[in-house]
């Protein structure tokens, strides 16, 4: 049997909340993909979560395609602001 690190008992417990976090942003993005595809607050919102997941030893592979999706959102309200 391999060693595995453990997490200890307040990083766990808080592993334990984000996960249940990213599991209801997930339901929402399945239950309605196109409506929260657009709502910048909500992807940004995950991604505070997901983001918050790394330091405690998770990955979600969502990460890479909500921060495309922020990104263009930004770059769209750029263009907007300046009149384009």
């Amino acid at each position: 049997m391999s060693w595995l690190p453990r997490r200890c008992q307040m990083c766990a417990s808080k592993l334990a909340e984000l996960r249940v976090l990213d599991k209801a942003m997930q339901g929402r993005w399945d239950q309605d993909r196109e409506a929260a595809h657009q709502d910048e607050t909500f992807v940004k919102e995950w991604l505070v979560v997901i983001r918050a997941m790394h330091p405690l030893g998770f990955f979600n592979s969502m990460e890479v395609h909500l921060e495309r999706l922020s990104a263009s959102a930004a770059s769209a309200s750029d263009g907007a602001a300046c009149g384009i």
